[in-house]
């Protein structure tokens, strides 16, 4: 079969070889989508976000909280702190307060550890996960034990690697969830005064939500149902 040579000699040559290069180097970058982005890994994922992220969180549309993930590496230790903290008000009576704090840690690209604390309207829990390299040792809210297959992913979102996962450390009630993720579209959504692309995927199984990355694998916004049936969302914010 004929093949055809570009000789790299001259300046018109020349040029065309960078235009060439430069056309590739485009593709390669629109090419990025969150299922190629989570190859990455957590370690490099996690630098995307630099080393804190901010998001609201809305019900019905009106801000009722905020959530924050903060960000700390030592050599190829990644330590995840995640705060979230709602406050619902009706007539300016306080009718539902949630306080959420969670720990992951991250020997290079395997999550090792989550230990996460809630406090729902002034009933506290407290669900851990400890994992070798085949099982996972979860605590849960009454302080009993069990040993799962290894749990690789935990439900605080912000790793584009869960769009893969099978199963997820539930770090409200201690319990290994069985999803499926499956992608629903491409979407741009407006963060501030930019317009970002993301693709946007929805959760079935014992967790039901949509969730949004960016096509760097940065978690852009979560959308479920709470318990009464309104719409909940988090948000990334500007400059985050």
């Amino acid at each position: 079969m004929p093949s055809t040579q570009i000789q790299q000699t001259g300046p018109v040559a020349g040029t065309l070889c960078q235009m060439i290069a430069t056309v590739l180097t485009v593709i390669a970058l629109l090419a990025v989508t969150p299922a190629s982005a989570a190859q990455a890994g957590a370690q490099v994922l996690a630098a995307r976000y630099g080393d804190t992220a901010h998001y609201a969180i809305t019900r019905k549309g009106k801000r009722i909280g905020t959530h924050t993930l903060d960000f700390a590496r030592t050599n190829d230790l990644l330590e995840v702190n995640v705060t979230s903290k709602i406050r619902v008000t009706v007539l300016k009576i306080p009718v539902f307060s949630f306080d959420y704090r969670a720990t992951e840690k991250w020997q290079g690209d395997e999550l090792i550890s989550v230990i996460a604390t809630t406090t729902e309207n002034s009933t506290t829990t407290r669900v851990q996960l400890q994992s070798t390299a085949d099982r996972s040792v979860v605590t849960l809210p009454d302080g009993r034990t069990t040993t799962v297959p290894r749990v690789r992913h935990a439900s605080n979102h912000w790793y584009a690697g869960v769009i893969n996962a099978t199963t997820l450390f539930n770090t409200i009630n201690g319990k290994t969830s069985r999803i499926t993720v499956a992608p629903v579209a491409d979407e741009y959504l407006t963060i501030g005064p930019e317009t970002v692309k993301t693709n946007r995927y929805r959760y079935s199984g014992n967790i039901n939500a949509d969730i949004w990355f960016d096509t760097n694998g940065r978690w852009i916004k979560l959308a479920f149902k709470g318990e009464d049936g309104s719409n909940i969302e988090y948000r990334l914010l500007a400059n985050s």
